[in-house]
């Protein structure tokens, strides 16, 4: 597994890597506050040393692949965040945008029509669309990495890689 994990970070190390958004979460509420991230309903399932192995697999990619589909998904989630939390999220969402995320933008009519529209919806037919072929995924949802899988498009279950001690 280490083997095929760091061919596929030199394989994509400059080309970019799509977070999904479960883990795009994860990095934000870490970033406000780790304590927060068990204690925050959509990222319990989390721990600290899950932020500090996505962090250093960050840092391993010249830059950052989202869609609009996944942003608003993660900042509907995070409407969930009170007070403070909440500032900061929007203070460090605002700086992500301008510094880390880069957009890739795809219309819902395209998408819709997509062939694998009607199996996975929106924003998980936006990253198929997006990322083919392009960058490498990173995403914590089995049945969609099962699908990449089956299609030969390059991804990694974070939920694999947890249990690494890598850095």
């Amino acid at each position: 597994m280490n083997q095929l994990l760091l061919s596929l970070i030199r394989k994509y190390a400059r080309k970019g890597l799509f977070i999904d958004t479960n883990i795009l979460l994860l990095f934000f509420v870490g970033t406000i506050d780790k304590n927060l991230i068990s204690n925050f309903k959509r990222t319990e399932n989390f721990i600290i040393e899950d932020y500090k192995l996505l962090l250093g697999l960050i840092d391993k990619f010249d830059k950052l692949i989202t869609t609009p589909y996944v942003l608003t998904e993660v900042n509907s989630m995070a409407n969930q965040l009170t007070g403070n939390y909440k500032t900061r999220f929007y203070e460090i969402f605002t700086k992500s945008m301008d510094n880390k995320l880069f957009e890739i933008y795809t219309s819902s009519n395209e998408i819709s029509n997509h062939k694998i529209f009607h199996k996975f919806g929106l924003t998980d037919t936006s990253i198929e669309i997006a990322c083919k072929n392009e960058f490498l995924i990173l995403t914590d949802d089995f049945k969609l990495s099962q699908f990449f899988n089956s299609e030969e498009i390059d991804n990694i279950n974070f939920n694999h890689i947890r249990t690494l001690n890598w850095n």
